[in-house]
């Protein structure tokens, strides 16, 4: 400033307040009207970074508040801190999320991510990656059921089951720290919260933000923060070591930031405070008694207004979850119904449309007049096993017309009391769907039987014209004789029985009928090997019986028929792609204590492993689109399960034919029920 030198005691006075200016005032003017802290250096490669790189970031999202992910979108302390950095140096960025952190992890080692915000600096990682200036310090604290006394450090958890991520950053200090440390590898916040509130461990450590946060997100009213590690996570981003110059912009950025502006990520995220207990132990051996008495009634009296405090929040927590559980259910196509003392206290509005009835209908009727008698399994001893199995059961609509359900039971605590929870659902449609299935499966095999018939009669017909021709030739030429007239008749007639047998067999496979009834296994088989007979002897296909005798279950005759119909037509379509080599199908087939085994082995080449798994789903199939619907094995699975209680596995292995052993073959083995 210039003062005119008539002044001087203006200059005087000038000077002395300039001197009272402080530098942090001197940095908000500076600020305010220079924004020097927000202009920021690039050098020229930093700039052509910036201008042509998309940064990858990888991150797992499960460790909010500090990084997750909702419906799609990033969020979460270091998320906003690397929003800044990006809006700042104008950096474009590709999210990738992975399935945990060790794939995170990896992915910078391996260079295929570029950045990971949320992480700490140890040796082992900057093997293969720099990092960041530090932008956040966290306490890594301990959480603990509520009957569990305070814990000054972590050096009290040795010999106890302590659980804590895997190659997280909390479990490579500690380790360190502690190599005797008894860890539990969990696989996210979430799971460690069900371990500590199921007692399987002792205690849980992670950040104290990622504790605090977790525990009042999931409602555990059983857990708390009992005390720290005495270990701090310095927050860093960990970048691939050969991009140096994001480590360089990154690090600009974070300089530039100001405490305002830290503070109001911190604020967003960080809404909770704690307090560490303190060391008495000096108290106790240098203050009167009195006056630890006093302490610690002062002490308790606080603690107890914070319980008292936390109750009421906890209470209000609980009351918000019991509506929000209401609204959920009430949102689902499942019908939910929660039973206590055989009454139900709790039923959601699906439970009205599947059954077709009302809450008063309820209130006048027993919950088991909801269910059919004739179910394999009764809905009272589905809720006395709440075995997590789903069972098919006969609903009765409006407590008269009987329709097809799913029911899953579980046993829960409601409203402070021992009750089980039902889940139903209507399988009207899909059974409706179902039923168009088997018939499209049907109709899809009818073609082909019908040309496996066309084939079969092709050398019966022709032996019949050829019969009657030569005999016409014989009478005219006056050669016909009684015997040669009388054996010609007979091996027409014979060849007619044939033919009308295949009919026969072909109009029993036709049949919708759906009664059960005894029948013999290995007369199902020869029937459905008489109808393809000459489809398999075309292609030269030799099949090798090995059936036991009298193997009779009280079951559906048409419906095995039209399953082991299909297994054979796919192991034909299999065989029909090898042509220098002999073809062979064996059908063994033997009794058990349990039931009935048939066993189809073919050798051609076995199933491919990653389809083996797949074969019994609908639509699958390895044919082309136009020799397969991939109904067939599906259809078989369902038939061999649904309808006559079965099992049914497909395999691979090795196996004998004409003493030549094959190692790759496909071997298909049905286990039937007596009944």
């Amino acid at each position: 400033m210039g003062v005119s030198k008539d002044l001087p005691l203006l200059d005087v006075i000038i000077n002395k307040a300039i001197s009272k200016v402080s530098p942090v005032e001197i940095e908000a003017l500076n600020k305010k009207w220079l924004k020097t802290k927000e202009t920021i250096l690039f050098t020229e490669e930093e700039l052509d970074f910036i201008k042509n790189k998309t940064v990858n970031l990888a991150f797992y999202d499960k460790w909010a508040p500090i990084i997750f992910s909702e419906n799609g979108k990033e969020y979460g302390l270091a998320f906003d801190f690397w929003q800044y950095i990006a809006d700042k140096a104008n950096l474009k960025t590709n999210f990738i999320v992975k399935n945990n952190f060790d794939d995170v992890l990896k992915s910078i080692e391996e260079k295929s991510s570029d950045i990971i915000i949320a992480t700490s600096k140890s040796p082992e990682k900057e093997k293969y990656a720099i990092f960041s200036d530090i932008y956040y310090k966290s306490p890594i604290g301990i959480a603990t059921l509520q009957d569990k006394n305070y814990i000054p450090d972590a050096s009290h958890l040795i010999g106890k089951k302590i659980g804590v991520g895997k190659n997280y950053s909390a479990h490579k200090i500690l380790k360190e720290k502690y190599p005797t440390m008894d860890f539990v590898f969990i696989k996210n916040i979430e799971e460690g919260l069900e371990f500590l509130s199921a007692n399987k461990i002792y205690a849980l450590v992670d950040t104290m933000p990622i504790l605090t946060y977790n525990i009042q997100k999931y409602a555990y009213s059983n857990i708390k923060i009992s005390g720290t590690t005495g270990v701090d996570i310095d927050l860093r981003m960990m970048i691939r070591d050969d991009y140096k110059v994001l480590q360089s912009i990154t690090d600009k950025v974070l300089q530039t930031m100001s405490p305002s502006d830290k503070n109001q990520i911190y604020n967003k995220w960080l809404k909770f405070e704690y307090s560490e207990a303190y060391d008495y132990t000096f108290l106790w051996k240098y203050f009167l008694p009195l006056v630890l008495i006093i302490f610690i009634i002062s002490y308790k009296n606080r603690q107890l207004l914070s319980y008292q405090k936390e109750l009421k929040t906890a209470k209000n927590d609980l009351e918000n979850t019991l509506k929000t559980f209401r609204s959920l259910v009430n949102l689902t196509i499942e019908g939910i119904i929660i039973i206590s003392d055989n009454k139900i206290i709790y039923s959601n509005d699906e439970i009205f449309k599947i059954f077709k009835i009302t809450k008063k209908d309820i209130q006048n009727n027993s919950f088991y007049n909801l269910f059919g008698k004739n179910n394999s399994i009764s809905i009272h001893e589905i809720i006395q096993n709440t075995d997590t199995q789903t069972y098919e059961l006969i609903g009765l609509k409006n407590f008269e017309t009987k329709f097809p359900i799913l029911v899953k039971s579980k046993k829960v605590i409601f409203e402070n009391q021992p009750s089980t929870i039902l889940s139903i659902i209507d399988m009207s449609e899909i059974k409706n769907k179902e039923n168009l299935l088997i018939q499209q499966s049907k109709m899809a095999s009818m073609g082909e039987m019908i040309g496996n018939i066309a084939h079969q009669w092709r050398q019966p017909l022709s032996l019949i014209s050829t019969a009657a021709s030569g005999m016409k030739i014989q009478k005219e030429f006056d050669q016909l004789d009684d015997k040669t007239f009388n054996d010609t008749l007979d091996s027409i007639t014979n060849t007619t029985l044939f033919l009308s047998q295949t009919i026969e067999d072909f109009q029993n496979y036709l049949k919708e009928d759906k009664e059960k009834k005894e029948f013999d296994i290995n007369s199902s088989i020869k029937k459905i090997l008489n109808i393809i007979k000459g489809s398999f002897t075309k292609y030269d296909i030799k099949v090798n019986l090995d059936l036991e005798e009298d193997l009779i279950i009280n079951s559906y005759e048409n419906e095995l028929n039209q399953a082991i119909l299909n297994i054979l037509n796919n192991a034909k379509d299999a065989l029909i792609g090898f042509d220098n080599q002999e073809k062979y199908i064996n059908i063994k087939s033997y009794k058990t204590t349990n039931g009935i085994v048939i066993e189809i082995i073919d050798n051609a080449g076995g199933i491919k492993e990653e389809n083996l798994s797949k074969v019994f789903e609908p639509y699958f199939t390895t044919k082309h689109k136009s020799q397969g619907t991939g109904l067939g094995l599906y259809m078989t699975h369902k038939i061999i399960t649904s309808s006559m209680k079965g099992k049914i596995e497909i395999t691979n292995t090795q196996n004998k034919f004409n003493n030549k052993l094959f190692n790759k073959c496909a071997k298909v083995k049905i286990a039937l029920p007596f009944s």
